[in-house]
C-alpha cells in the first residue's frame, strides 16, 4: 500500500509550521517505517497554497498522479496522536476523520450529524462517542482518504469518523 500523506500549511500568518507539528508528524511517520502499518511506501506532500481547498486540491492531484493506495491530510496546526494512521486504518472505510477540536471557541469538535430538530441545512456538533461512528460532515484537518473504489473517491459519502481513545 502507498500512502502520500498531504500535509496544509494555508492558512498560517507566516509560513512557519509550529515545531509541535513537526515533533508529533515524526513520531507517526516513525512508526509508519517501523512497519506495523502494512505500507510499502509512503511520502510526504507539503502545500502552502491559499486558501485551504486551493491547497487540498494540488495534494489531491499530486496524489492521483502518482498511483497512491491513500491519502492522509494532516493540518499543521494541530498535533496528533502517532497512532493516528494506524486508528484510522484498521476500520477499513475508504473515507474517515477523526474528530478533533477546533482551536477557538467554542472548542467543538469538528464532527457533525443532521439532527431531526436542527433547521436544514443546520447540523449538531458530535461532542460525545467512542470508537467508528457515522457523521454527516466531518473536519479534514486528520481525514484518509482510500483509492479503493476505482480511483473514483470525491464522491463518497458519508463520512465516518474516529474519536479520542479513553
Amino acid at each position: 500500500m502507498k500512502l502520500l500523506v498531504g500535509v496544509i500549511v494555508s492558512g498560517f500568518p507566516v509560513k512557519v509550521v509550529p515545531v509541535e507539528f513537526w515533533k508529533a508528524y515524526e513520531q507517526l511517520a516513525s512508526r509508519i517505517r517501523e512497519g506495523p502499518c502494512g505500507l510499502t511506501y509512503y511520502e510526504m506532500k507539503l502545500s502552502e497554497s491559499f486558501p485551504t481547498d486551493v491547497a487540498r486540491n494540488q495534494i489531491v492531484r499530486y496524489m492521483l498522479s502518482k498511483d497512491f493506495d491513500a491519502l492522509l491530510f494532516l493540518d499543521a496546526d494541530h498535533v496528533f496522536d502517532p497512532t493516528l494512521f494506524e486508528r484510522l486504518a484498521e476500520h477499513g472505510k475508504p473515507v474517515i476523520t477523526a474528530r478533533y477540536h477546533v482551536k477557538r471557541p467554542p472548542f467543538h469538535a469538528n464532527a457533525y450529524i443532521r439532527h431531526p430538530l436542527a433547521p436544514v441545512g443546520r447540523y449538531k456538533t458530535v461532542h460525545y462517542g467512542r470508537g467508528c461512528f457515522e457523521i454527516d460532515r466531518g473536519g479534514a484537518g486528520a481525514l484518509l482518504i482510500s483509492a479503493c473504489c476505482g480511483g473514483d473517491w470525491r464522491g463518497l459519502v458519508p463520512l465516518s469518523t474516529e474519536s479520542e481513545p479513553g
